[in-house]
Order: structure tokens, then sequence, then C-alpha cells
């Protein structure tokens, strides 16, 4: 009798022992990462233009809504084709408003900033323009 009950015991300390270790067939799948929320191409950039510390705007800084429409319309000129002066010079989209301005050097970083968030894959073209012209 002694004999049974130890080999019932051990018997279903192993079956216990297994059901702790076991897997089902839902187990052998491996764990999804949890998906990051994405973080729209508008919030990088201004999250960038706000840890940015410009003198041309220590005394008028523009707002969110003057910036926002810059980075979409500088991608757009930089994939047709036109250059960062060009931009900058002759196509109208140099940032400034009314009552604010930015500084050449500033204005760059904010380019880059800018082209970063919405076209990264023209970053390098925009990077070499820079160099070249002795501004980055």
């Amino acid at each position: 009798m002694r004999r049974i009950t130890n080999t019932v015991i051990l018997a279903a300390a192993v079956l216990a022992s297994l059901a702790a270790c076991g897997s089902t067939s839902d187990d052998k799948t491996p764990a999804k990462p949890k998906a990051s929320p994405s973080v729209s191409k508008e919030v990088k950039f201004l999250d960038a233009v706000h840890l940015a510390s410009w003198r041309s705007w220590a005394e008028r800084q523009p707002s969110d809504g003057d910036l926002i429409d810059f980075p979409q319309e500088w991608c757009d000129a930089l994939g047709e084709g036109h250059s960062v002066q060009w931009m900058f010079d002759e196509g109208g989209l140099y940032p400034y408003g009314p009552d604010w301005g930015t500084q050449k050097q500033e204005a760059n970083e904010l380019l880059l900033m800018g082209v970063k968030a919405y076209c990264p894959e023209l970053r390098a073209q925009v990077v070499s323009e820079l160099r070249d012209s002795g501004a980055y």
C-alpha cells in the first residue's frame, strides 16, 4: 500500500511539474512585440524645433502653425530637383514670417530637422549641398 501511495504521489508531482513547465501549441508561437505608438512627422519636427534654442528667435518665436507647412514644401521642392539655395533665395521657402525671422545657419538646421522628419531619404542630398556650400 505504501508503495502505491508513493507511486501516486510521485506521479502527481511529475504531472504537476509537467503542467507548470509544459507548453501548449499557443506557447510555441513567439511573443509578438507590442507595437509602439507611431509618432507623426509633424510631431517629430515640432519636437525637434521646440528643443532648439536659436538666437534669431529669442525675441519673437514663430508659432507651430507658422512652421508646420515648411517641411512638406521643402521636401516637394527637393523632390522636384530644386536646391537649398533655390528654395531659400528664389523659391519663397525661407523660414520667416511677418514678425519673426531665422538666421541663415539656423534656417539650415531647421531645414535639416524638417527633411529628417518628412523626407529622410533626401537628407544626404541636403547635407551634401550644405557642406559643398560651406554652410554645414
